[in-house]
């Protein structure tokens, strides 16, 4: 997957806006990744959708479950109700890391191969 707008996306929320900035990646009409920060920061804040925000028909199977916590997501709290990481992001190295980290969960749990810039909504404070 190529990951140019996914690396767009996170320079955005890091140097754009103000101290809420956001955007979530709509990979199909249930399955979505948030991440958010601010301005000038130095880490981003990841989400992904978990089974309490699902319909039956959509909840993610344990083989799914399984390769979130694999690739590096920590299980959802009580305070944290979906699948969610915190990422280093200070440098150009962290953020091809990162973008390469929501891309491999984008194809390998939620099964889509590509994104477009319609996938992409951004919230800057």
């Amino acid at each position: 997957m190529n990951t140019a707008l996914i690396k767009t996306a996170i320079n955005k929320i890091l140097k754009e806006g103000g101290d809420s900035n956001y955007f979530v990646i709509d990979i199909t009409k249930d399955y979505y990744i948030q991440a958010a920060s601010s301005k000038g920061a130095e880490d981003v804040f990841c989400e992904a959708v978990s089974n309490q925000y699902l319909s039956k028909e959509s909840k993610l199977t344990d083989e799914q479950l399984a390769k979130l916590k694999q690739i590096g997501w920590n299980t959802p709290t009580e305070s944290n109700v979906n699948f969610f990481t915190e990422r280093p992001a200070n440098n150009n190295i962290a953020i091809e890391a990162l973008a390469n980290f929501i891309a491999t969960t984008v194809s390998a749990v939620y099964s889509s191969k590509t994104l477009s810039k319609e996938s992409f909504q951004f919230h800057l404070e």
